[in-house]
C-alpha cells in the first residue's frame, strides 16, 4: 500500500515523512522510511495500524478529515473524507460507494485517497 501512495503521490508523500521525522529520533525515522537507496522497505510500514495516529494527525493538519464507518445492516465499512479550506471552513467532501470487510481494509483505502487528494492540492488542482 504504502509503496503505492509514494508512486502516485510522491509530493504528499514528501509532506508525510516531514511530519514523521517531526514526531520521531532521527535513527528510527530513517530505519522505518529509507534504505540507503532512499527506498521504503521496513516491516514497520506493512503494518498500517502503527501509524494510523500518525496518518490522522497529518491530514487532520492538512485540513483532511477521514470517517470511517460502519454500515451497520451490512457489517462492513465505509469511509468520507472532509476537505477544508486554509481558513477551516468546509469544502467538499469524498466518499467511497464501496463497502469494505474490515476496518483496516477501508483505513486503506480512505488513506489512498486522501494521499490522492493531498497530491492534487498540492499540485493546485
Amino acid at each position: 500500500m504504502f509503496e503505492q501512495i509514494k508512486k502516485n503521490s510522491p509530493k504528499a508523500w514528501e509532506k508525510f515523512e516531514i511530519h514523521m521525522y517531526r514526531y520521531m529520533r532521527d535513527d528510527l525515522f530513517y530505519a522505518i522510511f529509507r534504505t540507503t537507496k532512499d527506498k521504503l522497505y521496513n516491516w514497520k510500514l506493512t503494518s498500517l495500524t502503527s501509524l494510523i495516529g500518525h496518518l490522522l494527525l497529518f491530514f487532520d493538519e492538512q485540513g483532511i478529515r477521514i470517517i470511517i464507518e460502519d454500515t451497520i445492516i451490512r457489517h462492513n465499512f465505509k469511509y468520507k473524507i472532509n476537505v477544508y479550506d486554509d481558513q477551516k471552513q468546509f469544502n467538499y467532501q469524498e466518499f467511497d460507494i464501496a463497502d469494505y470487510p474490515s476496518r483496516t481494509e477501508a483505513w486503506e483505502a480512505a488513506f489512498t485517497k486522501a494521499f490522492n487528494i493531498y497530491e492534487k492540492i498540492l499540485e493546485g488542482k
